[in-house]
């Protein structure tokens, strides 16, 4: 058999050693000249010809890889017999906060009537019972803030464990929050009821948050009090939102919150995107400027922390950008709206059917589905060592947002992690 080198291997020359990823397989070592040579010279005699093969640095010469992700892409987002459904359920779009950046801002609030959460609950057992495969369903919480209808989700969370009971489907779910409804207590009872993490975005010092979230200085100061708590009782990742006005909060709560004992299931900075139009408050920062901070934040952290994990976000291969473009995926609105993605909640024009009268997830021919996944790469992703990685970048700030995906500074991070990673290996 012949051999090639594979096209998404990313070597960092070091000092002493050479950092080897490959990002269709996942593999991270260091390799000493020995092990260079071998990879550069494809020595089959040497003893570590087979180590990197087996890791997926050397591949069979006659495999074209970029073709070999396209395909499972593709089987990925038209498979009608997955094992997992997956579904994110905004209740309602109404939220007690108001921040400057929300792309759902200009919608108006709704929330769930009686009737329509019967045929939320139908449609996803038909889903159940038409897939004979499903062994999994996943739900997200989504809104809007999902906790401003607690009691729905209960009802609609025993609904639907009892419905995968009947059919040995194994049921699991996660909630976007803002965090500031919870109490111990009612996590608690979220977890007893299927929900097994979740998601809590902050904007900086309680300060911070109260001016760019629009709410109350002492709910923020009380929620990150609560923090340590919460991960008691669920996985709890907190996402850090930065944009220029808020730099020495982030910081400043990121070296806190990475610092915990036990630590969180994770903590990371994000850019806040340019969703809508923008006040004062929060003027966006550069690519370059955001790929510095994070860097500077996660080289720090990575000193002290005891979980590496806790902040890091290592790069692995995707078989698309998000669940959202698995075919019998979709966002579930308030009024039974299904949407191929959450970005899209409560924007009716983007609706694709209904619960009520649409009783199949599957979206063949249709033309919002097609935007986000008919071409995720242009040209220049076909030769680019981190393909498999990114698959192109999210779709939604593509089809619906019409903001580019940065390959430099995504690279940027993506390397700076693979140091990390191997500093701690």
């Amino acid at each position: 058999m012949e051999y090639k080198k594979s096209v998404y291997n990313v070597l960092i020359p070091k000092e002493d050693y050479t950092i080897a990823y490959n990002s269709y397989s996942g593999s991270l070592c260091k390799l000493n000249e020995d092990g260079v040579a071998c990879l550069k010279n494809l020595t089959e005699g040497s003893p570590l010809f087979k180590l990197l093969a087996e890791q997926g640095f050397i591949v069979g010469k006659g495999i074209d890889e970029f073709d070999r992700v396209i395909h499972e892409y593709n089987e990925y987002i038209n498979d009608d017999t997955p094992e997992t459904l997956q579904y994110t359920i905004a209740l309602t779009t109404a939220c007690n906060l108001k921040c400057v950046y929300c792309f759902e801002e200009n919608n108006k609030p709704e929330f769930t009537k009686e009737d329509t959460l019967l045929q939320i609950i139908k449609y996803i057992e038909n889903e159940i019972v038409t897939h004979q495969g499903i062994k999994n369903l996943h739900i997200t919480w989504f809104g809007g803030e999902p906790m401003l209808t607690y009691e729905q989700i209960m009802h609609i969370s025993k609904q639907l464990i009892d419905i995968c009971k009947q059919h040995n489907v194994h049921y699991s779910a996660n909630m976007v929050t803002n965090g500031l409804l919870l109490t111990e207590e009612k996590l608690t009872v979220l977890h007893e009821n299927g929900v097994t993490s979740i998601q809590i975005t902050l904007d900086g010092t309680p300060e911070d948050c109260a001016r760019i979230k629009r709410g109350k200085e002492e709910e923020f100061i009380n929620l990150i009090q609560n923090i340590p708590a919460f991960a008691k009782i669920v996985k709890v990742k907190v996402r850090l939102n930065v944009c220029k006005n808020n730099i020495p909060g982030i910081t400043e709560l990121y070296a806190r919150l990475v610092s915990l004992e036990p630590p969180l299931a994770k903590v990371y900075i994000s850019k806040i995107e340019r969703y809508s139009d923008f006040v004062s408050d929060c003027e966006p920062l550069g690519e370059d400027e955001y790929t510095a901070i994070v860097t500077d934040q996660m080289d720090g952290a990575s000193k002290n922390v005891t979980s590496f994990r806790t902040i890091s976000r290592f790069p692995k291969r995707r078989k698309a950008f998000c669940g959202s473009m698995q075919k019998l995926s979709c966002a579930i609105g308030p009024d039974g709206s299904i949407y191929i993605c959450e970005h899209s909640l409560g924007d009716k024009s983007h609706a694709i059917g209904n619960v009520k009268d649409f009783l199949s997830s599957s979206k063949p021919n249709n033309s919002e589905y097609i935007k986000y996944t008919e071409k995720p790469y242009d040209t220049k992703c076909v030769s680019c060592r981190l393909f498999p990685v990114c698959l192109g970048g999210c779709p939604a700030n593509r089809v619906l947002h019409n903001i580019p995906f940065d390959c430099e500074s995504f690279k940027k991070r993506v390397y700076n992690e693979l140091e990390l990673a191997i500093q701690k290996k």
